[in-house]
């Protein structure tokens, strides 16, 4: 979501349920490395942000389970909370169609599972710097910080499959 669209959303969200697809929803933000870049058409204030979320939590758009926790952790972070860690590196990793791995795709890759061993790679992750984007960043990347979510609340994670087929 972004100030560009934030008067759509609604109208997007009901589509894609119409259409049996997920909803997912994010704040866009600017403030970590390369995956945040600034751009002005695209920044918001947290408050108009927060009412969009809040209003599709109120007029339950967003079906439960993990959907409903990524919009509740949204309206968290965007209040100045603090989202849960980011397990990037720990629970799950990228790697390209070249070998090359890396933590996330945010940061860049830190070895080649053609030259190094994946135990060798896995000693290479910066985890302080895992720690710095996950403290300052709302992102809720598949490759981190939604798999620990998912490993640290099951019976959500369990809710999103039944609350998606209906």
């Amino acid at each position: 979501m972004s100030e560009a669209n934030r008067t759509e959303i609604q109208a997007v969200i009901r589509f894609a349920r119409e259409q049996g697809f997920l909803p997912v929803v994010g704040a866009y933000h600017w403030n970590v490395g390369t995956y945040g870049r600034p751009d002005e058409f695209l920044m918001y204030e947290r408050s108009n942000a927060v009412a969009v979320f809040r209003g599709l939590l109120d007029d339950e758009l967003i079906p439960s389970g993990y959907l409903r926790k990524f919009i509740e952790d949204s309206v968290s972070w965007l209040r100045g909370g603090k989202l849960e860690p980011c397990d990037a590196g720990r629970y799950s990793l990228a790697i390209d169609a070249s070998g090359n791995v890396l933590p996330c795709s945010r940061f860049p890759f830190v070895g080649n599972l053609l030259e190094s061993s994946l135990n060798e790679i896995l000693e290479r992750f910066d985890r302080t710097a895992i720690t710095v984007c996950s403290d300052h960043s709302s992102c809720h990347r598949l490759d981190g910080r939604v798999v620990g979510t998912i490993f640290r609340h099951p019976i959500i994670a369990l809710r999103t499959t039944r609350s998606c087929r209906s």
